[in-house]
């Protein structure tokens, strides 16, 4: 069976999740860096 394409905003959308991510996870480890 063919593969279907992935819509045009697939990928910008996998980026923006990742910079979300990425945030999230820098301002949690912000507190703990800081001790």
């Amino acid at each position: 069976m063919p593969r279907k394409r992935p819509p045009w905003w697939f990928m910008p959308a996998v980026m923006v999740a990742l910079a979300i991510a990425a945030a999230a996870l820098s301002l949690a480890m912000l507190p703990i860096a800081q001790g």
